[in-house]
């Protein structure tokens, strides 16, 4: 468990922390916090949600900066 991951938690901790990484990661959490931070990394607040029990892959487009949806499940 880490800062920034709780279902209260405000997206803007991750997002920070997700622009000073320089590996791929994969972020476990919940509702409505996944959905929050989906919408801040796209900047996008109608890429349709996160799905429930899924998964989506983002990807940096210019060091990341501006992020973008690569598929989900």
């Amino acid at each position: 468990m880490v800062r920034g991951l709780s279902p209260d938690d405000p997206p803007e901790i991750m997002v920070t922390a997700l622009q000073r990484e320089t590996r791929d990661v994969m972020l476990v959490g919940h509702m409505p916090h996944l959905d929050r931070l989906l919408s801040m990394l796209t900047r996008d607040p109608l890429a349709g949600g996160f799905p429930q029990h899924g998964v989506v892959a983002v990807e940096t487009v210019d060091g990341g900066v501006t992020w973008r949806e690569r598929w989900r499940l």
